[in-house]
């Protein structure tokens, strides 16, 4: 006679390979060989686990039903952490490409420190006012409608000041040859009518 054990034992096994099976080929159908070993062998381990702590009191033909799908969910989980993970390394070598590092490059710091002082010098020869109007705004990002009322002024007066701030940076951009001159204005109007 069969010992009952043992042939609970050569069932289990039995279910066990053809989960591994399906398993296997549900993640072929996404991925590498390769993983999908990897993919069959860890959905074989929850199974089992599942299976002895009597957790799955299912079916053989549902047990491999869900096998398939867990492998296909695994496959399907790779992949998008693989796609994660191409789109984080694209976007630090984006930044990397993009940001030329001051220690890399000493033109680069001596530009900066150029930038810096011009930066000072305008912003001082400004008067009162539109400088901190074009601080507030510029830099420090305070809305107009604000600016103006801690200026006590209107918010058209703003306007005006950053604008005169503007045209002080870029003129003297222009004459330190660092910035493109602007288009000539054109003297036609609507319609092409001059």
């Amino acid at each position: 006679m069969d010992n009952p054990s043992r042939s609970n034992e050569c069932s289990e096994d039995t279910l066990l390979v053809e989960v591994a099976n399906v398993a296997r080929l549900a993640a072929r159908e996404l991925v590498s060989a390769d993983l999908a070993d990897d993919i069959a062998h860890d959905v074989v381990l929850a199974c089992l686990i599942k299976l002895r702590t009597g957790q799955l009191v299912i079916s053989a033909d549902a047990f491999v039903g869900i096998a398939r799908q867990i492998a296909r969910h695994r496959a399907i989980d790779h992949l998008r952490g693989r796609q994660h993970r191409r789109m984080r390394e694209l976007d630090f070598a984006h930044e990397i490409a993009e940001s030329a590092r001051v220690w890399m490059c000493p033109e680069l710091a001596l530009r900066e420190s150029e930038l810096s002082t011009f930066h000072r010098h305008t912003l001082r020869r400004l008067p009162r006012r539109c400088r901190r109007a074009f601080v507030m705004v510029r830099e420090e990002r305070t809305s107009y409608k604000l600016v103006a009322k801690r200026l006590g002024v209107s918010r058209g007066v703003v306007c005006a000041d950053v604008v005169t701030a503007q045209r002080q940076f870029r003129v003297g951009l222009l004459e330190q040859g660092l910035a493109v001159p602007p288009a000539p204005r054109s003297t036609a109007r609507r319609g092409g009518v001059q």
